[in-house]
């Protein structure tokens, strides 16, 4: 059986996008080849994602890293890529050793070696990839990477939210807003009369507010975030991996970013109605707008989000699986 080798790192400062959406591909392709997953001082709630879905090797936070990863491989591997920080070098370094690579990959910064991209936004063309000739890209919301709760909610109807006076508000900006950007909105809301209640998902609760319309959770499965977004009305969301799957599940949005790398995602989901726009959320005048959106009606707020993700995502995640495994990409 062919091995694919997942490598993905998460912690407060990464976010856990990349790490969660290559495990959603990882638990995709496991019944067809031998999946292993590499990742840097996993957490208790990695180790837990992890263990549903296939065999892990933890590595170092420091930079030996890149050489201990390359030291495992044999070469006979297929290599799947996911962070900012890996660069075309240490694509090369991979193929060196006789590998493929495949590169999950949104912002095409950079000139890639890979023998198939990976990018799932919404109007990504091949113009904008710097690649070799032999490079296959796949690109769209086609190929979207969702966590199997995900994929099963896809498929249902999301009927409308029916009571607009009082709405129930799931806000989660990942493991990485130690800022405190959502805390910040949380509070704001919770002083709102439209709000029933506001769930906080999150690791930082620091200057979070007592008021008793607040729900903190934290390390959540996949399954309790798909409920958290099938059970609530509005989701206030950073433009991340978190959003895709909040759109798996019909909930209403409101988006924006906190960090740099989540403009490009932001600027686009909003070009296609995917989500409320109300831009950098470190801004107190635009979390502002955000309860004034709440408050003013989010019944007349009309979103693409139905057909956003198509239903067959997963049949082309393993497409990706298999055709990297060919002898010719």
């Amino acid at each position: 059986m062919k091995k694919v080798l997942f490598r993905a790192d998460a912690d407060q400062s990464i976010g856990y996008g990349h790490f969660i959406r290559t495990l959603a591909l990882a638990d995709l392709l496991k019944d067809d080849f031998e999946c292993v997953f590499y990742t840097q001082t996993p957490t208790e709630y990695q180790k837990n994602e992890l263990s549903s879905v296939c065999p892990f090797m933890a590595l170092p936070a420091d930079d030996s890293k890149f050489n201990l990863f390359l030291e495992q491989l044999k070469g006979d591997e297929v290599v799947v890529l996911d962070n900012y920080f890996f660069t075309s070098e240490y694509e090369l370094q991979i193929k060196e050793k006789g590998c493929k690579v495949v590169l999950i990959d949104n912002l095409h910064r950079r000139h890639t070696f890979a023998d198939a991209v990976l990018g799932f936004l919404v109007g990504l063309e091949e113009k904008e990839y710097s690649t070799e000739s032999y490079t296959r890209l796949y690109l769209g919301p086609s190929y979207t990477l969702l966590r199997r709760p995900f994929l099963k909610q896809l498929q249902l109807s999301h009927p409308p939210v029916k009571d607009y006076k009082k709405l129930n508000v799931v806000i989660s900006f990942g493991g990485s807003d130690s800022s405190g950007v959502a805390v910040a909105l949380t509070n704001l809301l919770a002083e709102s009369d439209c709000v029933n209640q506001v769930t906080l998902i999150g690791n930082f609760k620091n200057g979070l507010s007592d008021n008793k319309k607040i729900v903190f959770k934290s390390k959540l499965s996949a399954q309790e975030m798909c409920d958290e977004f099938a059970t609530n009305d509005v989701a206030i969301l950073p433009a991340s991996t978190t959003m895709l799957e909040a759109l798996a599940c019909g909930i209403k949005i409101i988006g924006g970013y906190f960090v740099d790398n989540q403009i490009e995602n932001y600027n686009q989901y909003v070009r296609v109605n995917a989500c409320i726009g109300c831009g950098d959320l470190t801004q107190e005048v635009n979390r502002i707008k955000v309860k004034e959106i709440i408050e003013n009606g989010l019944q007349d707020i009309h979103t693409q989000q139905a057909g956003f993700i198509p239903a067959n995502v997963r049949d082309n995640k393993i497409e990706i699986g298999r055709a990297s495994c060919r002898e010719r990409v």
